[in-house]
């Protein structure tokens, strides 16, 4: 980064808030919440892995699910033309911003593997979880997309973690859900990731 942003400098002034509130510095902060576009899975594993993902806005949970990713050598046929071991959906949480925890584990371990993205500058994210062989928990990481980035300034590919647009986010979206095709790695359980 070239100096501070926009939220070091308003973490300095309401900072102060608990001595001093100044006015006016909680609605900005409001207003920083994050919109997630999408959540991506990706099995770097040798076998086919199950994933109960967990997403929280604002302290309340959301969106709960476990799916089953395959490997990328995978034997059986599947729709569409993405990697078998990349599994992408769209929570479908709305357009309101919000204070996101994304979380992920497997289901033999309790251990949660969580990403709070409060501190992310950008307003749009992409969490990824990634699954490694020799972990006994998964990886998030997260992409960048800026509603108001000058395109010159955007990365051109996926090398660097952004930000990217907002544009490049949507599309890159929409590509992976129409390689996925009517690909559904969603396991049908009573017991979600309890």
């Amino acid at each position: 980064m070239n100096g501070p942003t926009r939220r070091d400098f308003l973490s300095v002034v309401c900072g102060t808030s608990l001595v001093v509130t100044l006015p006016g510095c909680l609605d900005i902060l409001a207003d920083e919440d994050r919109q997630l576009l999408f959540v991506q899975m990706m099995n770097y594993r040798d076998e086919t892995q199950q994933l109960c993902l967990r997403i929280s806005q604002n302290e309340t949970v959301v969106f709960e699910r476990v799916y089953r990713v395959h490997p990328a050598d995978v034997d059986e046929e599947l729709p569409g033309t993405a990697s078998p071991n990349h599994y992408m959906i769209d929570p479908d949480l709305g357009d309101q911003p919000g204070d996101y925890l994304v979380e992920a584990r497997y289901p033999h371990n309790d251990q949660w593997t969580s990403l709070e993205l409060s501190d992310v500058e950008s307003s749009h994210v992409g969490p990824v979880v990634q699954m490694f062989g020799g972990f006994s928990f998964p990886d998030i990481y997260y992409y960048e997309f800026e509603e108001d980035l000058p395109s010159e300034e955007a990365p051109s590919g996926a090398s660097g973690s952004g930000p990217y647009t907002l544009e490049q986010g949507k599309s890159f979206r929409e590509d992976q859900l129409d390689d996925q095709a009517d690909r559904d790695y969603e396991v049908e359980t009573d017991n979600v990731c309890n």
